[in-house]
């Protein structure tokens, strides 16, 4: 027969394990969101934004920084170099030039300054955005670049050439509904040649060109005929290939090497124009 002195007894011990349970329970649910806490701050992703001091290899170019902007730039490719200067808002204004006679190492300090004057690259804005780049040479002036929008989205980008302002050739981009550029019409016909429907392949890595057209719409006028001229400087990610519509012809590939923070350090273009060149990035 029970008592009620052991009946006593066995509740408390009920309530006691009862309440161990509960404890050791609260315990491991502590730990384990704590676990799961610094787990989650040690493999969340860390943006790292780079800024691009040089690109080496058939050309070399070379830029400078003062408070975050590309202030000075030259290039092997040309006899030029260039000071920028700066709106208000932190867009490039203008680009002055200056001829150097011949590319050589000792611009590499940067420790020369570009005179104001009659020789330089303008940026023309409407609503904030970059639609004309013009150049002014000694009193005349003639259009670089123009581009066309629909939104915030480049659809057109006609290139002229010369002092005339004829338009040389006319990129037109095809965006899908989720605003990446699935094709380009590559069109020649003003000059004479031909329009070619290219379907492009992006990576997903970073394009080095697009901070800077973000931060200042400098478009590296003068390296266009060099590692940015497949590029596209208002895209945030890399062209790896084009092809023509229909056919198996390859007009471009390239492959890149990227570091850790997914920035390229290597191109190499393997079809198309410059066939076998390699570039080289550099940061900051």
């Amino acid at each position: 027969m029970t008592t009620k002195s052991t009946l006593t007894l066995l509740n408390f011990m009920k309530i006691t394990k009862l309440l161990i349970l509960f404890l050791v329970s609260s315990l491991l649910f502590n730990c384990s969101s704590s676990d799961n806490n610094e787990e989650s701050e040690i493999t969340d992703p860390v943006s790292f934004e780079k800024d691009l001091l040089k690109i080496s290899g058939d050309d070399d170019h070379w830029l400078n920084y003062e408070n975050g902007k590309i202030n000075k730039a030259w290039s092997t490719g040309t006899t030029f170099r260039s000071q920028m200067a700066y709106n208000a808002n932190g867009t490039m204004s203008k680009e002055y030039r200056e001829g150097t006679g011949n590319p050589n190492f000792d611009n590499e300090n940067f420790g020369w300054v570009v005179p104001f004057s009659e020789d330089y690259i303008e940026n023309i804005y409407e609503n904030e955005r970059l639609v004309e780049v013009i150049r002014h040479d000694s009193g005349d002036s003639w259009k670089l670049v123009e581009y066309a929008y629909q939104g915030d989205l480049v659809v057109e980008k006609k290139v002229f050439y010369g002092e005339d302002n004829s338009v040389d050739r006319i990129f037109t981009y095809q965006y899908n509904n989720q605003n990446e550029i699935t094709t380009i019409i590559w069109n020649e016909t003003p000059s004479g040649g031909s329009s070619h429907t290219l379907q492009v392949t992006f990576d997903n890595k970073t394009n080095p060109y697009y901070k800077i057209w973000e931060d200042t719409k400098l478009i590296f006028w003068n390296a266009q005929d060099g590692p940015a001229r497949y590029n596209l400087e208002f895209y945030p990610h890399n062209i790896l290939k084009l092809q023509e519509e229909g056919s198996s012809d390859i007009w471009y590939e390239a492959f890149y090497t990227y570091d850790e923070d997914n920035y390229p350090t290597i191109m190499n273009i393997t079809e198309g124009n410059q066939e076998g060149s390699n570039y080289y990035f550099e940061y900051q």
